[in-house]
């Protein structure tokens, strides 16, 4: 069973989930977000932040991040 989380209306994802959609650990996402100055758009408890999905997807593909060489 999947199970879908919407704020306003819109498609949110937890850092796990986030991670895994992009291939990456957890850490590795939070890297992610912090570099790209990404906040939540809500939090389903107090230690799990939800992030826009949409705005996750405009991210940089992993692995293409401005500290790596070309």
């Amino acid at each position: 069973m999947a199970i879908e989380v919407l704020v306003d209306g819109r498609l949110a994802l937890t850092t796990k989930q986030a991670a895994e959609a992009r291939g990456i650990t957890v850490a590795g996402m939070r890297k992610v977000l912090h570099q790209n100055d990404v906040t939540p758009v809500a939090h389903l408890d107090e230690r799990t932040p939800l992030y826009d999905a949409v705005a996750l997807a405009r991210l940089n593909p992993p692995g293409r991040g401005a500290y790596r060489r070309p």
